[in-house]
């Protein structure tokens, strides 16, 4: 039953937000003015993007799971748009109130650009992957990568204080769940594939 692996998922995203894991706008914009984290940010957008390429041309290949990879595929694109938000959210002001430096400046242009454009084409790939898929296992399993990265961001882009152990195993926990349902939701897809 589905049910039961989408119930999963939500218990998975329940553990993360119960992790307390934040970013302050305030820490965004004191760790963009330091050269060590734009390297970072530059590596784990590049990778999302090389993820994203990889796994679609993978979906493109596929015979009866090219629905569900291409379901996973499309969270990159949300993945990218869910983490340049933060970068635009804590420059915007300063931008448009015309006192952003040129590094402030490019911030914001690139931000919204990469916004855009990634939120067009997860939407196209949501509507292309339902046309071999069904939706209520198309959407858990693409939010897999999206739920997930938020941890990547925090302790490897911005390399945040370590959380708690308590904070630690809502994250493991969580994380676990997310990974799990997803893979039990797409083998749910490709049993109903074989069967159809």
């Amino acid at each position: 039953m589905s049910t039961g692996r989408i119930i999963l998922l939500i218990v998975g995203i329940l553990f993360l937000g119960l992790s307390e894991l934040e970013i302050n706008i305030e820490e965004v914009r004191d760790s963009l003015a330091l050269p060590e984290t734009l390297t970072r940010i530059a590596v784990f957008s590049v990778t999302l993007f090389l993820l994203w390429i990889i796994t679609h041309l993978a979906a493109l290949k596929g015979n009866g799971r090219k629905g569900i990879i291409m379901a996973f595929s499309n969270g990159f694109p949300f993945c990218l748009s869910n983490f340049w938000i933060s970068p635009l959210l804590a420059v915007i002001f300063i931008v448009l109130g015309g006192k952003g430096t040129s590094g402030q400046i490019i911030t914001f242009v690139l931000a919204s650009v990469i916004l855009v454009g990634t939120n067009v084409l997860g939407i196209r790939q949501t509507q292309e992957a339902f046309k071999f898929a069904q939706a209520s296992n198309v959407i858990p399993v693409q939010q897999v990568p999206v739920q997930t990265t938020p941890i990547l961001v925090y302790f490897y882009v911005f390399s945040l204080t370590p959380p708690t152990a308590i904070s630690a195993g809502y994250i493991i926990a969580g994380a676990s769940l997310i990974i799990v349902s997803g893979f039990l939701l797409g083998r749910r897809q490709a049993d109903l594939d074989e069967m159809g």
